[in-house]
């Protein structure tokens, strides 16, 4: 099986999780920066395609909603896992899940993540900070990384490689 990760990440800490994924999955797997890449990518020759990104103020980045949008139908006839890591808890956790993924894959998926997140002020521009100290209240880095939610989502899509037709029922 094999199985390409497409990721954005801000700060690093998507390609953290994205990393820590690659490393322990049971098959063989591609990553591909979205933001970085200036290839187009060959989806047909991967059976499974995770899509992992970052949100920041209620949206993913542009070029990862452009590359779902164009290649949403390519998608559908792939096992897919969406894995999202933002700092919000909760039911507004689950809300930026069901904003940055588009129904149609949110249904399709065979494994969902929310892997928390960091506010990584010490890598933001100055703008950037101003309106997070404005918005969070905070000048310093935090982090609400959520291991044992990187840890399902692995397991679920390890589970896929052994049993092709199940289904994830985590919620999100």
């Amino acid at each position: 099986m094999s199985v390409l990760i497409i990721y954005s990440t801000t700060h690093g800490t998507t390609e953290k999780a994205v990393y820590q994924m690659a490393n322990q999955l049971s098959s063989v797997t591609d990553l591909v920066n979205i933001i970085k890449t200036k290839k187009t990518l060959d989806l047909t020759m991967y059976d499974t395609v995770i899509i992992a990104t970052s949100i920041h103020m209620g949206s993913i980045p542009k070029k990862m909603t452009q590359f779902l949008s164009v290649n949403e139908n390519v998608l559908l006839t792939k096992k897919i896992g969406l894995f999202l890591s933002c700092m919000r808890e909760g039911e507004e956790r689950q809300a930026q899940f069901r904003a940055a993924f588009p129904e149609t894959l949110r249904n399709h998926a065979v494994a969902k993540g929310l892997g928390g997140g960091e506010l990584l002020i010490s890598k933001m521009t100055l703008l950037q900070k101003m309106i997070i100290k404005k918005v969070e209240g905070t000048t310093t880095d935090r982090s609400a990384l959520d291991k044992q939610a990187l840890d399902l989502f692995i397991k679920e899509l390890n589970q896929v490689d052994s049993h092709p037709s199940s289904k994830s029922s985590t919620k999100a």
